[in-house]
């Protein structure tokens, strides 16, 4: 039986593995603010009040905190109805009206600042601010914060981001089949409880958590919805999936429908004294899921009634997506955003035909990054890099000079002063359902022409994520996976794109011992924007040695009706950010 650490560790840096190309976790975070339009001119004239619709093409799985894992899920429910201990504040505008000026920085959220350690990482701790309230008037507490990541550990629960089972300082079991797995289980685990209220403290309003290796990036991670606080009493009444009990600026009024939707209202018991980074412009969301891509881009492309108050939860299908980058008249209306994932090939460190330096160098060298981002139908740009756009620092600079289409003939050159038989074969795992059949096919095209026999083998999702591994065994030379943002730092993506997590690292030369020394002097380094700097340089290293093969970066392409206003769009997950929404009103239409 794998262990939880290993299979978290794993299915971050993967989720084409689980053929969702687009990432899988993502959260509200850095935010790009799209030109609304000269008909808009400032964020003053938005109306307070109103309703705005959401449109989905998917059906919401959960907004159980602790077990949602679709970014755009995890981005709506963060700003809407879910606070966190900290949270990434929405950028300013430019101008008062247009795109973003910069990043919107790391705050407190439920804390009343981005935290403190005494220990260089080992150990943080967060002020609760006072007044923040869930939507019956209770105040939010300590214990609210301790129970709500207690549900992290709760094998039963599905879903989840579960790093706080990675990284705090819990009793584990030592040996067996569980070895390095948590020995709590979970809120009714009562002979483990002690241990795990060891790991968070709670002293009056202050939350301490104890980790059992030094996080520089604790604080982003609190971000996350699985450290949210959650109430006992309020699990204990029900184990509905669909339940929303609310301390942000929304409540779901009544009850949630599957398949349908909901409609979300003003929490009267929300106030902005206690909430720097949300507004609660908009009198009520109302929430269509399940809704045809056909019926969005419809309704979007032609708004009309309250349409024109409307937009996407996510974004147009590919498909579509040249007609709607071709309508002129959509110009102000629509909005490209990464969508926080990078992918890319990981070669296997048990590869014999990849041993060779010269060989890796020679397939990366071959690879048509172009090509394989064109077949994306415009969603895909090519990348050089594991860090996706958005995170400071992020400074891809193509270590090994390889243009977009490919050199096969400096490949072709590499595998001559290799002196390794011609052509080199080599085994490509590609996961089933990941619906990148075309730009497989272009890879390997260019490969062939540059000395290699590559056979692709598709695999289950377990089964690439279990190649992934670097232990693993088998006949498999590369597998193709795909980095995400889970929070804006390069260690969201690049250790784990090399096998690596976050609280651990493996120490049977799985992977290469520089590149794991790298990784540690990056998490060694105190100041935010020098480390982030160092993840740069640990992604140029691993490119340049071919470890890993970035191919493409995702975007999203997202609709909204015109009198939406004070509109942006998460970095991390490429949904839209509601954390500021207003509308328009309709007297100032000519």
């Amino acid at each position: 039986m794998r262990s939880t650490r290993a299979r978290s560790r794993t299915s971050r840096a993967v989720a084409l593995c689980c053929a969702v190309l687009a990432g899988l976790v993502a959260l509200t975070g850095c935010v790009t603010r799209p030109n609304p339009g000269p008909d808009i001119k400032t964020p003053e004239q938005a109306r307070r009040g109103g309703t705005v619709t959401l449109l989905d093409n998917r059906t919401v799985s959960t907004w159980d905190p602790q077990s949602l894992s679709d970014p755009a899920d995890a981005t709506l429910a963060s700003r809407l109805f879910v606070r966190t201990l900290t949270t990434y504040a929405v950028g300013a505008f430019e101008g008062g009206t247009g795109p973003q000026s910069g990043a919107g920085p790391l705050v407190g959220d439920l804390s009343v600042g981005p935290g403190t350690t005494p220990d260089g990482g080992l150990t943080w701790t967060f002020l609760l601010r006072n007044g923040a309230l869930w939507q019956d008037g209770k105040e939010v507490s300590c214990e609210d914060v301790r129970y709500g990541v207690s549900r992290s550990f709760d094998a039963k629960r599905a879903g989840g981001t579960r790093y706080a089972v990675e990284l705090l300082d819990v009793p584990r079991h030592g040996s067996g089949p569980l070895a390095g797995q948590p020995m709590y289980a979970g809120p009714t685990d009562t002979a483990n409880q002690r241990g795990f209220d060891a790991a968070i403290v709670c002293t009056d309003r202050i939350v301490t958590f104890r980790l059992r290796q030094a996080v520089a990036d604790f604080p982003d991670l609190l971000t996350l919805p699985e450290f949210a606080p959650y109430r006992r009493d309020i699990d204990e009444r029900t184990d509905d999936r669909y339940t929303v009990f609310s301390d942000g600026p929304y409540i779901l009024e009544g009850l949630w429908h599957p398949g349908q939707g909901g409609k979300l209202t003003r929490n009267y018991n929300w106030g902005p004294l206690v909430d720097t980074v949300r507004d609660q412009n908009v009198e009520a969301f109302r929430y269509v899921e399940s809704v045809p891509d056909a019926e969005i881009l419809a309704r979007l492309s032609t708004p009309q009634g309250e349409d024109r108050f409307a937009l996407a939860v996510r974004g147009v299908p590919t498909a579509a997506r040249a007609s709607v980058e071709a309508n002129a008249g959509l110009a102000r209306l629509r909005a490209l955003a990464p969508a926080g994932t990078v992918e890319y090939l990981r070669v296997r460190a048990r590869s014999a035909a990849l041993a060779d330096p010269l060989v890796r160098r020679a397939l990366a060298l071959a690879t048509d990054r172009a090509a394989y981002a064109g077949a994306g139908g415009g969603a895909v740009e090519p990348t050089t890099g594991l860090i996706p756009w958005g995170v400071d620092g992020r400074a891809p600079t193509n270590p090994l000079g390889a243009p977009p289409g490919g050199d096969v003939t400096g490949a072709a050159a590499l595998l001559r002063e290799a002196t390794v038989s011609l052509p080199v074969s080599v085994r490509l795992a590609v996961p089933v359902g990941a619906g990148v059949e075309d730009g497989v096919a272009a890879l390997v095209t260019t490969w062939r022409s540059a000395g290699f026999d590559v056979v692709v083998v598709p695999v289950s999702p377990a089964e690439c994520l279990r190649l992934l591994d670097p232990k693993s065994t088998g006949d498999i030379d590369v597998v193709l996976a795909s980095t995400r943002l889970a929070w804006l730092s390069g260690e969201a993506v690049v250790p784990a794109a090399l096998g690596l997590g976050l609280a651990t690292t493996p120490a049977d030369g799985a992977v290469e011992p520089d590149l794991v020394a790298a990784v540690e002097r990056a998490r060694s380094v105190r100041d935010r924007a020098d480390r982030e700097v160092a993840w740069s340089e640990v992604d140029e290293l691993a490119v340049g040695r071919a470890v890993v093969i970035p191919l493409g970066a995702r975007t999203r392409l997202l609709l909204r009706g015109p009198l939406v206003q004070r509109y942006a769009v998460s970095t991390l997950s490429g949904a839209a950010d509601l954390g500021l929404v207003a509308v328009r009103p309709l007297s100032d239409i000519p």
